[in-house]
């Protein structure tokens, strides 16, 4: 698990900005968004709205030179496609996500900010190693409180990227107060998906 700075404060509310900019327009319009996944209820998928190639750029660019050499025993040095999105946690909307792995070799995390207060990450094993097993139970029951403390625990700070493998188990804790945006990166490779 890795985090550094990524993005400065002013590109963060700039897209930030768009977004509320498109939430906008497709209220106004009543066009139904496809939203991120499974888990997430409030966000957009940045691919379908026009942002796919320089993400797709942004990923080769940036994010492989690092998934070479960081995640090569997981696919990391044969990255070549990405599935993108921001998600929004918000008292009386998502506040927090359960214990899961990501559909992805390489995961980046970014937090975009707004005000909040709580909502770290927890980190523990990763799939389909020893720590597998103790996530799995975890897992089956649904809430953290009977697992063991987590391995890792991440504060968000905007701007700041977490990167790490997919298989990564890591849940998101109740956020207190205010609003956050995130832009999830789910790196992937077709060579992963070949061997599966």
């Amino acid at each position: 698990i890795y985090s550094f700075k990524i993005f400065k404060h002013e590109f963060c509310d700039k897209l930030l900005e768009e977004l509320d900019h498109f939430e906008s327009m497709t209220k106004q319009l009543k066009i139904d968004v496809r939203r991120p996944n499974s888990m997430n209820n409030y966000g957009v998928i940045l691919d379908d709205i026009g942002y796919y190639e320089s993400i797709q750029s942004f990923m080769l660019t940036y994010i492989s030179p690092f998934s070479q050499m960081l995640f090569k025993d997981h696919f990391g040095d044969s990255l070549d496609d990405h599935h993108c999105f921001l998600v929004r946690y918000k008292t009386g909307e998502d506040v927090d996500l359960a214990l899961h792995v990501d559909d992805a070799e390489v995961t980046l995390n970014v937090c975009l900010g707004k005000q909040f207060k709580g909502g770290t990450l927890n980190f523990y094993g990763v799939k389909d190693n020893s720590c597998s097993l103790r996530a799995e139970s975890c897992e089956s029951s649904s809430t953290s409180s009977s697992c063991s403390p987590p391995k890792f625990v991440v504060e968000h700070n905007k701007g700041v990227g977490i990167l790490h493998v997919g298989l990564h188990w890591h849940e998101a804790n109740k956020i207190e107060q205010g609003e956050r945006h995130n832009l999830i990166l789910w790196c992937r490779s077709s060579k992963a998906k070949k061997k599966s």
